[in-house]
């Protein structure tokens, strides 16, 4: 199991602790569900294009599975499907498979979810992706258009507000 923490700070000194200098990186992580890249067509997307200006994109990332829920599931767990059990859509995450949002809680981060596609969350609380989370937030249909899912993470951003360090899952699936 492998937990990447991002910091930053203007001094590279590893004994200064998080009140006297370093300050955790916020982390947002953003998924448009089945988009691939390449179809994207970035010279039409100014606001994704700011978005990767000011942040890190992975240009060679890919999916272990080609449903939500076990892609995710490898995602948040870094574990492939048949590992962590999850090999397709409305599986239980296995309880002993630990997940992103619960490792981010364990280092001090303050982790939320808004997402756009039913298969991401169960009606049983603490049975898929949204264990961990303080809020996983979605709308009222199994699939939320992407107009609804920003609203909802426009208030969920302002609700957060300056408090640091946060965790944010976006997830958007009007691709599909």
């Amino acid at each position: 199991e492998v937990l990447v923490t991002l910091w930053s700070s203007d001094v590279v000194d590893f004994e200064l602790s998080m009140e006297g200098g370093w300050r955790p990186a916020n982390v947002i992580l953003i998924v448009c569900d089945t988009l691939r890249l390449d179809a994207a067509l970035l010279e039409d997307t100014p606001n994704l294009n700011r978005i990767l200006d000011g942040g890190v994109g992975f240009p060679n990332a890919f999916s272990h599975a080609p449903m939500t829920l076990p892609s995710h599931t490898a995602m948040f767990s870094s574990r492939l499907p048949h590992h962590s059990g999850v090999v397709n859509n409305g599986m239980r995450v296995p309880g002993h498979v630990k997940l992103l949002a619960e490792w981010m809680e364990e280092v001090g981060y303050s982790s939320h979810a808004v997402a756009s596609i039913g298969t991401l969350w169960s009606s049983r609380v603490g049975v898929s992706l949204d264990r961990g989370f303080r809020t996983f937030e979605y709308g009222s249909l199994g699939v939320t258009p992407g107009f609804e899912t920003t609203s909802i993470l426009a208030r969920r951003m302002d609700e957060i507000g300056a408090k640091s360090p946060f965790f944010l899952f976006a997830h958007f699936a009007d691709p599909h």
